[in-house]
């Protein structure tokens, strides 16, 4: 089961969807999820085993949805893409690369787990010295 989910991406092409998906075959579609979940998981490979198990981590799917729609607007419409998608694609590829590097963590899908509350602060205990 690929990252990207066809509804939303559908959904994300809007009134483009017609147009960029209509003609093509099943396959040619699987095609452009293959290649974004190759991507992503190029990029988590170092820090994760892939791919990723459903239910899979939100920000994957948004990724993955980002590629994809960016790849059909390429492959189908490559001077004509418009900017939000471009931009939406670029934040995919940042948030992938911060992913990457181990400054942005995957959260694991079970609340019960103890790493799907990654995100943990820690600092040195203050120490006053006079009392006010």
């Amino acid at each position: 089961m690929p990252y990207a989910d066809s509804d939303t991406v559908t959904a994300r092409l809007g009134s483009y969807a017609e147009v960029l998906q209509g003609d093509l075959e099943q396959e040619d579609l699987a095609t452009f999820y293959t290649t974004a979940d190759n991507l992503i998981d190029g990029y988590l490979a170092a820090v994760a085993t892939t791919p990723l198990a459903s239910p899979y981590p939100p920000l994957i799917v948004i990724c993955a949805n980002a590629i994809v729609v960016r790849d059909l607007f390429a492959a189908r419409m490559a001077k004509d893409i418009p900017q939000h998608v471009k931009d939406s694609y670029d934040h995919a590829l940042r948030v992938l690369e911060l992913f990457a590097k181990g400054t942005l963590k995957l959260s694991a899908p079970d609340p019960d787990q103890a790493a799907y509350y990654d995100l943990v602060f820690s600092a040195n205990c203050r120490v006053f010295s006079e009392i006010l």
